[in-house]
């Protein structure tokens, strides 16, 4: 501790000094304290450099809106020619599966035709025949009777 002179109080004034010190130093604190406080509650930007930047934003959004619509519309253009592509591809097999049935069926009706031939010639036996009638009937035939 401090040593007092007699008759004098130090002590009191010092720490009236202090006190009275400490208690400004406190306010210009708080008042420190509450202007920073209002400086991060403050809005950074003037109404001016807002609206600036409200507007290049702006900008900035219709030119990514118009950059993914021209990706999705050529994306689509993209789907389409392959759709288009698949299509003829399709029209191209088609005409071969086509070529191959056509050539499947005549063997086919060959086969049946022979076969449908040998079962004619196997039931009407020549001398059976009604065709060789048939021709000597219409040779026969007069144009003027029914």
């Amino acid at each position: 501790m401090h040593a007092q002179l007699p008759g004098l109080r130090t002590q009191d004034t010092f720490d009236k000094i202090e006190k009275r010190l400490k208690k400004s130093t406190e306010t210009f604190n708080k008042r420190v304290k509450l202007i920073e406080l209002r400086e991060k509650l403050k809005w950074p930007f003037s109404s001016s450099e807002t609206k600036d930047l409200l507007a290049k934003l702006s900008r900035y959004k219709e030119t990514l809106t118009l950059a993914a619509s021209v990706d999705a519309n050529n994306e689509l253009q993209l789907v389409l020619t392959k759709q288009i592509e698949q299509g003829q591809k399709i029209d191209h097999l088609d005409r071969k599966l086509d070529a191959i049935q056509a050539c499947v069926e005549i063997p086919t009706k060959i086969t049946l035709d022979d076969r449908k031939r040998n079962a004619l010639d196997f039931l009407l036996k020549p001398e059976t025949n009604p065709q060789i009638n048939l021709d000597q009937s219409i040779k026969l035939r007069h144009s003027t009777t029914g």
